[in-house]
């Protein structure tokens, strides 16, 4: 009465002439039920890859469209800096500051539903105690930062460039 046993690679003919001999024994290769389900899993997971490079496509398409709806705002406020003495490289440096500050801050809030997110599937769907990923919190909010205070900064160049009077002729004001 065997239920289980392993087999070793080299003997796997062996299987053939167990099933000839004793018809009435099933037997199952656990190895190649494994492995179907590793290549599930590894379907699944590059189906969750290629949706999670959609969001991110999808967020910094957001992101240029925020940017560009605010642009007449940004060079107002530009504009009006560089009437009360500001430079170019002052301006420069406070919308670098800014974009960075909103993208930690958006890297955190990630962060947080993420981690919110894998704890709840931890604890109700795998049944498993949740972790803490610590490198979600160190790559998101630095990630973030860096990603759109690119971004933002790349895009108001033209702002910080125009003339004072052209910029506060955007909202009407001259």
């Amino acid at each position: 009465y065997i239920t289980a046993f392993h087999l070793p690679d080299e003997e796997q003919g062996l299987i053939r002439q167990l099933v000839s001999d004793f018809p009435g024994v099933s037997l199952i290769n656990v190895d190649a039920i494994l492995g179907q389900v590793r290549d599930v899993l590894t379907q699944v997971t590059r189906a969750i890859e290629l949706v999670l490079v959609l969001v991110l496509l999808a967020g910094v398409s957001v992101l240029y469209a925020a940017l560009t709806a605010s642009q007449p705002v940004r060079a107002h406020e530009s504009g009006l800096l560089r009437v009360f003495g500001a430079g170019q490289r002052m301006i420069s440096r406070v919308q670098g500051a800014e974009y960075a500050l909103l993208g930690f801050a958006s890297g955190l809030m990630g962060a947080v539903l993420a981690e919110v997110a894998t704890a709840a599937l931890y604890l109700y769907w795998l049944e498993l105690p949740p972790r803490f990923h610590l490198t979600l919190w160190l790559t998101l909010p630095l990630g973030g930062a860096l990603l759109i205070g690119f971004i933002g900064h790349a895009l108001s160049r033209g702002l910080r460039r125009q003339a004072p009077a052209a910029s506060l002729g955007l909202l009407g004001e001259a």
